[in-house]
């Protein structure tokens, strides 16, 4: 399908709209000139678009568009908290677009041993999916926030989830979470965050 379009003009711009879990899958193996991820939001759209428009040079190897707001934050070292592989894959994939170090923990129980054992201030910024197994980002945020150390004070914590409702995101406060992102992550949102706590440009 896709040779027989790029028969048809060698100038023709193809995008591809995938869901957000089948990113990690074999679309690697084809020549898209952008990709996006559903569900589609106005500004994605309008950016790669006029970067589809603009541009004639030869189509990109890259799975994801560059942002516009895309944050330098080499040097800035994140906690990702998640359960679920293909989710860490991916959020690993699109926060590591900013240059900051990511480390790994697959449930609130690990996050929170993985903070207690590292020097003070060793984390600036923790990522914390909300429903998992042995410790809940909620339960594990608040165990943090306990640890007799100064850094977990202040350490900023944002909460991980597909929902969005307000009771949530009291729930998310109440335990201790500094901000609030839905999964799948929208990338304009994810560096507005990222931006945000880390003081990055």
């Amino acid at each position: 399908m896709l040779n027989g379009l790029r028969q048809l003009s060698s100038t023709l711009k193809i995008a591809l709209a995938i869901t957000f879990s089948d990113l990690s899958q074999t679309i690697k193996d084809y020549s898209f000139d952008a990709l996006l991820i559903l569900p589609l939001f106005a500004t994605n759209l309008a950016q790669v678009l006029n970067k589809m428009h603009q541009t004639n040079t030869t189509r990109t190897q890259h799975l994801l568009p560059s942002a516009a707001n895309e944050p330098n934050c080499s040097g800035k070292r994140i906690l990702l908290v998640e359960d679920n592989p293909l989710n860490m894959e991916i959020a690993c994939e699109l926060i590591g677009m900013t240059g900051a170090m990511i480390e790994e923990a697959t449930d609130g129980a690990a996050a929170l041993t993985k903070i207690a054992q590292a020097p003070e201030n060793h984390y600036d910024l923790v990522f914390m999916d909300v429903q998992m197994p042995k410790l809940n980002g909620y339960d594990a945020t608040k165990a943090i926030r306990k640890l007799s150390r100064k850094d977990v004070k202040s350490l900023p914590i944002v909460a991980m989830t597909a929902n969005a409702f307000l009771d949530d995101i009291k729930k998310e406060r109440e335990a201790g979470m500094n901000a609030h992102i839905t999964k799948p992550f929208h990338l304009e949102e994810l560096f507005a965050v990222i931006s945000e706590w880390l003081q990055c440009k």
